[in-house]
C-alpha cells in the first residue's frame, strides 16, 4: 500500500483529445499505474496515477493544460468477490472517508490496484494493515 501523487485534467470530450495527452506522456516514458477518465457532455475530468508524477505534471502543462495534484491511496487487491467489501469495510470500521475510488484491470491470477482519495491516508493504512 502506498500513498502516490494523482494528477487530473479536464478535456474537450471529441476525439482525439485522451490519444494526444496518452501519447505525449508515452513519449516521455511515463507510465500510468491507473487511469479514470470521467465523461461529461462537453468535458472529461481525467484522473491519471503516473509513475513519475512531476515529469507528467511537466508534460501535461507543456500541452497547455491546467493540472491539478492530490494525494491517493493504493491498494493492492485480489481480483475476487469481497475484495473491494473488505477494504470498505475496514476503512469504514475506521471512521475514514471514502471520496471516490476506481480501480485497474484486474484477472484472478493476479491482483488489481484500487486507488482511493481518503479522508485521512495515514489512518486508512493503519486501518488496512
Amino acid at each position: 500500500m502506498t500513498i502516490r501523487t494523482e494528477l487530473s485534467i479536464i478535456l474537450p470530450n471529441r476525439p482525439g483529445t485522451l490519444g494526444e495527452v496518452t501519447n505525449a506522456l508515452a513519449k516521455a516514458k511515463v507510465n500510468l499505474l491507473a487511469i479514470d477518465a470521467s465523461g461529461g457532455f462537453e468535458y472529461n475530468i481525467v484522473r491519471i496515477v503516473p509513475d513519475k508524477a512531476a515529469k507528467a505534471r511537466a508534460v501535461l502543462r507543456r500541452k497547455g493544460l491546467d493540472v491539478g495534484e492530490t494525494k491517493v491511496l493504493c491498494i493492492p487487491a485480489q481480483d475476487k468477490p469481497g475484495a473491494l467489501a473488505h477494504i470498505a469495510d475496514a476503512l469504514g470500521g475506521a471512521k475514514v472517508n471514502i471520496d471516490y475510488l476506481y480501480a485497474t484491470a484486474g484477472s484472478p491470477q493476479s491482483e488489481t490496484l484500487i486507488i482511493a482519495h481518503v479522508s485521512d491516508a495515514r489512518k486508512a493504512i493503519k486501518a488496512l494493515r
